[in-house]
């Protein structure tokens, strides 16, 4: 049986804990100052962007884009002592259940392909193999330092669900593997877009793919995918899905250490708008910004050489309201 509890009453507990708020559709919501953002922009932060829903504790914030279905994890966070009283009064034992199945996630270990083995070991009488460094040799990789930096692979194990795939490890910080994806070399990856890649079951908001090559005081490149990556410099990764707010371990870290970003995200108006918004949140943040402009209406960062791509890069803007009202100006003329 659900807990019983009046609009008053949450609109009361909501204020203790993180200050006076602006009341919004009569009472149904309140904004009050985000934790997230206060912990990253200092103790006079006081802008009241994060709202709540007073009759289920659903929660958004419209600066760093923090999400979650309950205040529960703001608390344990941020205010600990309140926990126990948050779930005596307004959560019972469903409630509880829910949020502890979605902090826990359904993601699984993640481990590598069966079979998988590294193309810079492979044999030069291993077709398999050789049909793969040849469509690498297509995307503009052929250097041995590649080969060992990325620790291209491949697997023909028919259990693995990779064969005629290139296989791209991730590893986090401490060198433990965290991520990987492959992609399809076959005339079929052309056709069906969703035949095209294929990745483990991973809570992409944990992860931060490439991490244990990055230095997080020089600028960090963000892509879309892995494919992106090899036309970058090494202190680059991918952002695996166009998304990224103060929900995603990557962010966090951005802020923490305060690295410049360079955006290079696809042509296409959805990667576009994508990009900007990321740009707009991580500028909330003071975090210096760069956008990379790419001309070309036929080649994403993924087609590029290196040398088109940091001919390009030494070009990138700096973001700010100017350059994106610039952009938006030019896009309508």
């Amino acid at each position: 049986m659900s807990k019983v509890f009046t609009q008053t009453q949450a609109i009361d507990f909501i204020e203790k804990i993180f200050g006076n708020g602006r009341i919004q559709n009569q009472g149904r919501n309140i904004q009050v100052v985000c934790p997230v953002c206060k912990s990253f922009k200092g103790s006079q932060y006081n802008k009241a962007k994060l709202a709540i829903r007073t009759d289920n504790f659903l929660a958004h914030c419209w600066v760093c884009g923090y999400k979650s279905r309950s205040i529960l994890s703001l608390l344990r966070k941020y205010h600990p002592d309140h926990v126990r009283d948050f779930k005596e009064n307004f959560l019972n034992a469903e409630d509880l259940s829910q949020i502890h199945l979605e902090e826990q996630g359904t993601s699984k270990p993640v481990h590598l392909p069966d079979g998988f083995r590294l193309l810079i070991t492979a044999s030069s009488r291993d077709n398999y193999s050789t049909s793969a460094k040849k469509y690498l040799a297509t995307r503009g990789i052929a250097d041995e330092k590649d080969y060992w930096y990325w620790k291209f692979g491949v697997t023909d194990d028919p259990n693995s669900d990779c064969k005629y795939r290139i296989i791209i490890p991730s590893y986090d910080e401490f060198g433990n593997l965290n991520y990987w994806t492959g992609r399809s070399w076959l005339e079929r990856a052309k056709r069906d877009p969703n035949y095209k890649y294929k990745n483990p079951e991973a809570d992409r908001k944990s992860i931060i793919f490439n991490e244990n090559n990055l230095d997080w005081t020089k600028e960090l490149i963000l892509v879309e995918g892995p494919f992106d990556l090899f036309k970058c410099d090494d202190n680059a990764t991918a952002v695996l899905g166009s998304e990224l707010d103060a929900n995603w371990r990557l962010f966090q870290k951005i802020l923490l250490n305060k690295t410049p970003v360079l955006l290079a995200f696809d042509n296409e108006p959805k990667a576009q708008q994508k990009q900007f918004k990321i740009a707009e949140t991580l500028s909330e943040f003071d975090i210096s910004v760069r956008i990379f402009e790419n001309p070309s209406t036929e080649k994403d960062v993924g087609d590029m050489t290196k040398t088109e791509f940091n001919t390009l890069r030494e070009k990138a803007k700096l973001y700010s309201e100017e350059y994106l009202l610039r952009r938006k100006i030019a896009s309508i003329i």
